[in-house]
């Protein structure tokens, strides 16, 4: 009876780690599968960032694929934020004219 105790607390133990090493593993994914990390994983993967020695002609037309897809992320966040900035300030209005109105109508 003590070696079938003994060996479901060792199963229990065993399933904890698991369990451990399960969540371990989707909380990887997980962090992996943030738009920020697959942006720099895929500018890492087109800009040939491996860590392995290159030549100077990759690495200058490294730098200027660097340069460009800087510009273009560069661009592309001042338009996003730019139309987030619009309509935060359109709902803001729109909240205003909704309290003025209100209060208008109360004689």
């Amino acid at each position: 009876m003590k070696d079938l105790r003994a060996a479901i607390v060792q199963l229990e133990m065993e399933v904890a780690q698991r369990d451990d090493a399960i969540k371990q593993q989707i909380s990887g994914i997980k962090e992996s599968m943030k738009p920020a990390n697959i942006l720099a994983a895929a500018f890492n993967k087109i800009t040939g960032r491996t860590g392995m020695n290159y030549d100077r002609r990759h690495s200058f037309s490294a730098g200027i694929i660097k340069a460009g897809l800087a510009l273009w992320f560069r661009r592309r966040l001042f338009k996003a934020e730019n139309k987030a900035e619009n309509k935060v300030y359109n709902v803001i209005d729109d909240a205003f004219d909704r309290i003025k109105n209100f209060l208008r109508k109360k004689p």
